[in-house]
Formats: structure tokens, C-alpha cells, sequence
């Protein structure tokens, strides 16, 4: 990875990631913690499914501030206000993202390296 070209594509992968992250953060009015918190949200919902099936598993707020590493009044306030703006929905057994399209389509858009390694 020390090489220049190497890390000239990183450069430009992280910029594009940057790019999809800000453009999706002002659309839909969030602040970078909802973001993240979703995104973490949506891959930890899906953690137990396989290519078959797609399962969406919900998640508890003490395993999702254990996973980010922000606090659990951050995390349940920011969960609260994504709730509010139909982002995810809670359940008495925790959180998980409302519309899996929604959310594909930013995890797509994010992804940082296709599996050719390429855009």
C-alpha cells in the first residue's frame, strides 16, 4: 500500500466516500453522529443474514454504543431523532432501519472499493 498510485486511489476513494456521506447527511438533514449511527444500525440489523435470505435482526442501544464507541445518551438521543424522521423504528427488542432500500442505496454509494477494486 506504500505505493504513490496506491494511496492516490485511496485518496480518491475516501473523497468520494466523503462526498456520499456529506450529500446524504444534508438531504436528509442529519449531523455526521446520525449518519454513522445509521449506517452502523443497518450493517449490525443484517449481520445475521446470508445472500438467500435477508433477515433484519434489531439491535439494542448498549451493543450499537459498544460498536461505534460514542455514548449511550449520544446514541439514544441521535436513535430517537432518526425515529422521528422515519429513518428507523424501534422495537421492545431495540432499533433497526425502516426501509432497507433506503439504506442499501447509501450503503452502495459508500461502499469504498467495488470487488474489481475500482469505481
Amino acid at each position: 500500500m506504500n505505493q504513490p498510485s496506491e494511496v492516490l486511489n485511496l485518496a480518491s476513494h475516501v473523497k468520494k466516500t466523503l462526498a456520499g456521506v456529506f450529500k446524504f447527511r444534508a438531504a436528509a438533514g442529519l449531523d455526521i453522529e446520525q449518519v454513522l449511527i445509521y449506517l452502523a444500525l443497518g450493517s449490525m440489523n443484517l449481520e445475521g443474514s446470508h445472500s438467500a435470505v435477508v433477515t433484519v435482526q434489531p439491535v439494542n442501544i448498549a451493543t450499537l454504543c459498544q460498536a461505534i464507541e460514542l455514548p449511550r445518551e449520544t446514541v439514544r438521543r441521535k436513535l430517537i431523532q432518526l425515529e422521528d424522521q422515519k429513518l428507523v423504528r424501534r422495537s421492545a427488542a431495540g432499533f433497526f432501519i425502516d426501509d432497507l432500500t433506503r439504506w442499501s442505496e447509501l450503503a452502495a454509494r459508500l461502499a469504498l472499493v467495488n470487488e474489481n477494486g475500482r469505481d
